[in-house]
């Protein structure tokens, strides 16, 4: 079981069939701005955002979805991590729901998270400080690749292919399993 935390497009929709075809439980938490990449009705999976968030919540006794979603998930995957949230998991700022789960997350489990922005912004000094912060933090980097960008420019910075992301999931949810085990 293993959220997905997207920020767009059709590869943020193939890694979740690609897990769901593969038999994991998955549920994708979203952020507003990511919605303007994809189309809600094109998830087959439960999908969350800041407002379920709220909705859910009405006193102090309701459950708190970014604690139960950390409480429920084996793994947590971030993918494509643009540079604002970078920041903002980097500097601890929780102000939307995907912030907030990774706040709560138990460092205890693998959240694996895969960069994602423009060339420029990647080379940026501090994109290089904040990703070593989040290593330091048990996180697992997947590297992002160079190829042309969706603004046209050409260099590292794009999202890590799917089949690279995919097979990273199932060798960590299976080197988990095995260490569980034994």
């Amino acid at each position: 079981m293993y959220p997905v935390c997207p920020a767009g497009g059709s590869a943020h929709l193939q890694m979740t069939m690609s897990a769901w075809k593969a038999g994991l439980e998955v549920a994708v938490v979203t952020t507003e701005r990511a919605k303007h990449f994809y189309s809600p009705q094109d998830i087959p999976v439960t999908l969350y955002s800041d407002a379920d968030e709220w909705e859910m919540w009405k006193c102090r006794s309701d459950p708190v979805l970014h604690i139960d979603l950390r409480r429920w998930a084996d793994l947590m995957l971030v993918a494509p991590l643009d540079a604002n949230t970078l920041g903002k998991v980097a500097s601890g700022i929780c102000d939307n729901l995907l912030t907030c789960v990774i706040r709560a997350w138990d460092c205890r489990k693998p959240l694996l998270f895969c960069p994602a922005m423009n060339t420029v912004m990647w080379e940026h000094p501090v994109t290089a400080q904040q990703v070593g912060l989040l290593k330091a933090f048990g996180y697992v980097e997947i590297p992002c690749v160079a190829k042309k960008l969706v603004c046209g420019d050409e260099g590292l910075g794009a999202m890590a292919e799917v089949g690279t992301i995919v097979d990273k999931v199932k060798e960590v949810l299976f080197c988990r399993g095995s260490s569980q085990q034994s």
